[in-house]
């Protein structure tokens, strides 16, 4: 009965062993793996944010913020606009104050802007960019904090010479900006080529 008792012991401890021993090296098999997966850091290139503006909304402000508060390393912005009576240029240097680490300017477009206002307006701030890399969008547009990393990312995969992103409405003010935001979502975004 003794001799039974000890080899069941024995079994026990010898099978709690093998257990212990096991998951410690299917951990360490594991860890191993997720560590060779991580990707280094990349070189994040500098990169020139053009963005037309004609006139101020009522979320102008909290759209142009949204682009100074990137978690980006190195950024500019260029505002792009129309005229030196343009309401914008008190919301662009109010900007300029509260974000006095970021590179913010401002230019003013060609007064000979071909047939595309937008386009024309744009002639000068591409004109004005200091880097290569351009990221434009409209002044009604509002981004996440990613915005950029997600968008360069791509470019640094090296497959990709052009981005575009999908947006949508998303002030329902009242019916009208609702059928507006309907239009995008269902209207635009079907229609937007989509990456193979």
């Amino acid at each position: 009965m003794e001799i039974a008792r000890l080899l069941l012991l024995f079994l026990i401890a010898l099978s709690l062993c093998y257990t212990f021993l096991a998951t410690y090296f299917t951990r360490s098999f594991f860890k191993k793996k997720r560590q060779e997966e991580v990707e280094p850091e990349p070189q994040w290139p500098p990169v020139s944010i053009i963005k037309p503006v004609a006139g101020v909304e009522k979320s102008t402000l909290e759209n142009f913020m949204s682009f100074c508060d990137q978690d980006y390393p190195h950024y500019e912005i260029v505002f792009s606009l129309s005229g030196k009576q343009d309401p914008a240029i008190s919301l662009i240097e109010e900007l300029k104050k509260n974000f006095p680490d970021r590179e913010i300017r401002w230019t003013i477009g060609n007064p000979n802007r071909g047939s595309n206002y937008k386009v024309g307006n744009l002639i000068e701030a591409v004109r004005n960019a200091k880097y290569d890399i351009l990221a434009i969008s409209d002044s009604d547009m509002q981004v996440g904090r990613d915005y950029l990393r997600e968008v360069i990312a791509i470019f640094l995969r090296g497959k990709a010479g052009l981005v575009t992103c999908l947006y949508r409405g998303t002030h329902l003010d009242n019916f009208l900006t609702g059928l507006q935001a309907l239009s995008i979502q269902t209207d635009f975004i079907p229609r937007s080529p989509l990456p193979v």
